[in-house]
């Protein structure tokens, strides 16, 4: 199949950066299970144990299911649903091989999580070139080049951000245990950890199979300490059912509060799967009083009412545990899911009506994995403009409220063209995170620091250290450089016009807002399509590259900019004799968008 994109992929060192959204761009019907359908005795079977945590006897159903389906809409449907559930389950090599089925079949792949888990998979199976070129086939359609996650993952295979040496170190931690840890909370001021002895990998990290709570170990001289914090955390997880302990669980500081997540079943034991959400699982936020008396929870009960069809996850309890920041899917919000506070209400007794905490940190994507620390909000998104998959993010937060346009995107290698998805800070110069980025293992730990901070706690495995580092900076491919510089954007313009779009000149913002600081000269070369005469074409691309780097003196980047013009651009199908779109002027230029461009560089 990959011959299909190689021509996608010759063109790297021309189209990296995002496209604009392109009206009149035919979508493909939504794929699969979007639509209802009517599932085998054997499909019922496999959903059945799929739930019960039987996966491999599960995904052994389907695929039998699958190969014995004659439908071809059918078997579409079916899959899909295999390749999202193999990667649910990491299983990349196998869930890459039945995305890259049903991207072959009529309908193929049209849903941009499923794009982005192939990508994703193809990924951890060191496949980066085939992801690539998969990846900049579909990034000139316009569900796609509006679609951040689409986006991150796009940046991931074919861009260099943010990757320049920053003063900080990360280095994995060295744990006993060995599942998936995937979060660090605070108990009696001390770090826990929650590790998942399970393979299943939920969307959107909601709930975990299988997990544990342990101490986080410090400091060797600290052992006494820590085995008391496990004694402690082991008596008051006692009282937890089992199946309870799915996620993150969050303390009031003097213990007398507890919320806990767990998951809640569809009665029809299916596995249904909409746009790559496993809908059939749902988790909502239960909490606990610890009563006076005898010093143990009381019965755990709903936190406040939840919606039925929704999923709330990732507590954390501050302002004395009268406070809760928490994610959900919950209607009326901006999108997949989004951040929310919730007070008690100390009158009525009961926790209020949650909040939403507004477009600075929500957006149409994931933001989850909430933490507070020193009067600024940290958490994960796949929603804003980052490295790839999930990336870490802060802002201000004063008053129950994010403060406006306080954004700011943590610097690699906190983050990582991997899925970076949960921070606990220790101080402002140091802490932990969880990370997917060692591919040679799960969700994993690693600590964090600035040059000149402490190097950390003892348990950190230094000689993973080298390796580590060289398989994350092996993942900053620098493709499209021109004679030794760094590309840093691309943007793009309408036909026979010279003039910014809207679309242009917020990747503009956006670059100034991200580079401008680090930016000592820029060389802006300009471009037009094959269509007109070479010479007018040759003056439209020095046009287009001067109203860039006007604009971006205009705006403040008060640096050196080299402006070229190089003319018509002919794309790579056309100079292959590849046939083009139609006679039609109209169709020739739809078909060379791409070259209608201006492609900005580092001077270095």
């Amino acid at each position: 199949m990959i011959n299909k994109y190689i021509t996608s992929f010759l063109l790297a060192g021309f189209c990296l950066t995002l496209a604009p959204c392109l009206a009149g761009v035919s979508q493909a019907v939504p794929a699969g299970d979007e639509l209802p359908r009517k599932e085998s005795a054997r499909e019922k079977r496999a959903d059945r144990r799929f739930l019960g945590q039987n996966f491999r006897g599960a995904l052994s159903l389907y695929r039998v299911a699958l190969e014995k389906e004659r439908d071809l809409e059918k078997k579409v449907a079916l899959g899909l649903k295999v390749a999202r559930l193999y990667f649910m389950v990491r299983e990349y090599e196998s869930a890459a091989h039945y995305f890259e089925m049903v991207e072959e079949m009529e309908g193929g792949l049209s849903q941009p999580d499923d794009i982005c888990d192939y990508l994703d998979a193809l990924c951890f199976l060191h496949e980066r070139q085939k992801a690539e070129a998969i990846c900049l086939h579909y990034a000139y359609e316009s569900v796609y080049s509006n679609h951040q996650r689409y986006k991150n993952s796009l940046n991931a295979l074919t861009m260099v951000y943010d990757t320049v040496l920053t003063d900080y170190t990360v280095r994995p931690l060295r744990l006993s245990s060995s599942g998936a840890e995937y979060w660090v909370g605070n108990f009696e001021g001390r770090p826990f950890y929650a590790t998942s002895r399970s393979n299943f990998n939920a969307p959107g990290k909601l709930f975990f199979h299988r997990t544990r709570y342990r101490a986080l170990n410090e400091n060797l001289s600290q052992q006494h300490s820590d085995r008391t914090t496990r004694q402690r955390l082991s008596h008051y997880l006692a009282d937890v059912p089992r199946e309870l302990q799915c996620g993150p669980v969050s303390f009031s500081p003097g213990l007398d509060k507890m919320v806990a997540t767990e998951i809640v079943y569809d009665s029809d034991e299916r596995v249904h799967i909409e746009n790559g959400r496993d809908l059939s699982l749902r988790t909502r936020l239960v909490y606990s009083d610890m009563s006076a008396g005898n010093r143990r929870f009381t019965k755990f009960q709903p936190i406040f009412r939840q919606e039925a069809d929704a999923s709330y996850a990732h507590p954390f309890l501050y302002n004395d545990g009268r406070s809760i920041l928490f994610t959900s899917n919950m209607s009326g919000g901006y999108g997949g899911f989004d951040l929310y506070v919730a007070h008690w209400d100390e009158e009525r007794q009961e926790w209020g009506y949650p909040v939403n905490l507004g477009p600075t940190v929500n957006s149409e994507g994931d933001e989850i994995f909430p933490t507070l620390f020193d009067g600024e909000l940290y958490f994960s998104s796949n929603g804003h403009l980052g490295l790839g998959g999930y990336d870490l993010f802060r802002v201000l937060y004063a008053d129950h409220a994010v403060v406006p346009n306080s954004l700011y995107h943590l610097p690699y290698p906190i983050n990582t063209v991997f899925n970076d998805f949960h921070i606990y800070p220790l101080d402002d110069g140091s802490g932990y995170i969880a990370s997917d980025r060692d591919r040679k293992k799960k969700d994993n730990l690693f600590y964090y620091h600035k040059s000149g901070e402490k190097n950390g706690p003892v348990d950190l495995d230094l000689t993973e250290q080298s390796r580590l580092n060289s398989d994350v900076s092996s993942e900053h491919v620098m493709l499209g450089n021109e004679s030794g510089k760094a590309l840093l954007s691309t943007v793009y313009f309408d036909f026979d016009k010279a003039a910014l779009t809207s679309e242009t000149m917020r990747d503009l913002k956006q670059l100034i807002r991200k580079h401008g600081i680090s930016i000592e000269g820029l060389h802006v070369i300009g471009y037009a399509d094959e269509v007109g005469e070479d010479t007018y074409n040759q003056r439209l691309s020095t046009r287009r590259a001067q109203t860039v780097a006007d604009w971006l003196h205009l705006h403040g980047l008060y640096v050196p900019i080299s402006v070229e013009g190089r003319g018509k651009l002919v794309l790579y199908e056309n100079k292959n004799g590849r046939p083009r779109k139609g006679s039609k002027i109209l169709e020739l230029i739809e078909g060379n968008r791409r070259a209608r461009r201006v492609e900005i560089y580092v001077e270095k």
